[in-house]
């Protein structure tokens, strides 16, 4: 099971509860799509014992004191596409906007393809592959605040 969030625009109270409901829970990965704005948001998934990925969205700025930040709580993360491999998943593109979405279409290794930015959920599948994006966890845009979580054979959006 895969956590997915995305586009939390400081909003620690969302993650507060996510962290709530979830820390006792077994998760493959935890994946953050970009758009924190504040890395010391995260700080409530430090003892999440699963992988844990970030890639950065445009409202991001990682600099050495941000990298160092990640690295502490054990944030793998990267400019997007961030290419990464979850057992069970398979190979997966990150990225915050949907811009990459195309080149992973036709190749032969990506399985699943997670993105942000436009806080619109979304799951549909093209040429085999699955595209997801949770929505976003901040109110703005009228829509309601949601994250994903991703199955091997199923997504669901929650709403908090």
């Amino acid at each position: 099971m895969i956590l997915l969030i995305s586009d939390t625009h400081n909003n620690s109270a969302a993650l507060k509860r996510i962290a709530e409901i979830y820390s006792s829970q077994k998760l493959s990965a935890l994946i953050h799509l970009g758009d924190v704005t504040d890395f010391s948001a995260l700080e409530v998934f430090r003892d999440f014992a699963c992988a844990k990925y970030l890639v950065k969205g445009n409202g991001d700025v990682i600099d050495l004191a941000a990298a160092s930040l990640l690295k502490s709580m054990g944030f793998d993360f990267s400019n997007p596409p961030f290419e990464i491999f979850v057992n069970g998943f398979g190979h997966i593109a990150l990225m915050h906007e949907p811009y990459f979405i195309e080149e992973y279409l036709d190749d032969n290794k990506t399985n699943n393809i997670f993105y942000g930015h436009t806080h619109a959920r979304e799951d549909k599948t093209k040429n085999g592959k699955r595209i997801v994006n949770p929505g976003a966890l901040t109110d703005c845009m009228n829509f309601r605040r949601s994250y994903a979580i991703v199955k091997t054979d199923s997504v669901e959006f929650k709403t908090i």
